[in-house]
């Protein structure tokens, strides 16, 4: 998605590295809920904005994202900058 999208944005996110980080969240009555960390690494794209707008853009568009919206807790950190919802 962020190649794609990236492309129609004119911008290259060929190098993208994404790690990620799950996480058991606890929650009420001893359950636990998922909560994710996706740290992605965008090395072409040097304005954080521009940066962070293609990801928000991957994130809304990305069918795994789809999936477990409004189910799993998901940060997103771009270029080091964490972003805000």
């Amino acid at each position: 998605m962020l190649r794609i999208l990236g492309q129609r944005m004119s911008l290259t996110a060929d190098d993208a590295v994404i790690d990620s980080t799950v996480a058991l969240i606890p929650i009420e009555n001893g359950r636990f809920k998922l909560g994710v960390e996706l740290d992605i690494s965008l090395p072409s794209i040097a304005d954080t904005q521009q940066a962070i707008d293609l990801v928000r853009r991957a994130h809304q568009t990305c069918p795994y994202s789809a999936a477990v919206r409004g189910n799993v807790e998901v940060a997103l950190v771009v270029n080091g900058a964490l972003v805000r919802e």
